[in-house]
């Protein structure tokens, strides 16, 4: 990365087979619904509102609808700002630079990750 003299490359991105847009929705639902922070995360957060007086059904729906709609909101205006992030970047010139700080980042990790002594176990 330090040593690379190229830019985002962006050629041929319009070449790439598209998937359709049902394959992403699926895809990132098989995702969500397998990772184990967010079933740790439903549960540990939904129970605190939920009210065992009620019926439960209509409390779920609620909260999973408002879920769903937060969630679309903060996913979408990533995609945005990445989307224009991406272009202007692009253009400017500064994926020179990126890649020079993440190359030096990584650089100074392994050195640090090298040099660390393992001290034994004490019992």
């Amino acid at each position: 990365m330090i040593r690379s003299k190229t830019t985002f490359q962006t050629d041929g991105i319009e070449n790439l087979p598209r998937k359709s847009n049902w394959w992403h929705v699926r895809q990132g639902f098989v995702v969500a619904i397998t990772s184990p922070k967010a079933i740790a995360f439903f549960v540990a957060f939904f129970p605190q509102f939920i009210d065992p007086t009620q019926p439960l059904v209509p409390q779920f729906t609620l909260m999973a609808v408002s879920f769903v709609i937060l969630d679309y909101s903060a996913v979408v205006a990533y995609a945005f700002i990445a989307q224009r992030a991406g272009t202007s970047l692009a253009k400017s010139g500064a994926a020179y630079w990126i890649n020079k700080i993440s190359g030096g980042t990584v650089l100074v990790g392994a050195t640090m990750l090298a040099t660390i002594k393992k001290s034994a176990p004490s019992h």
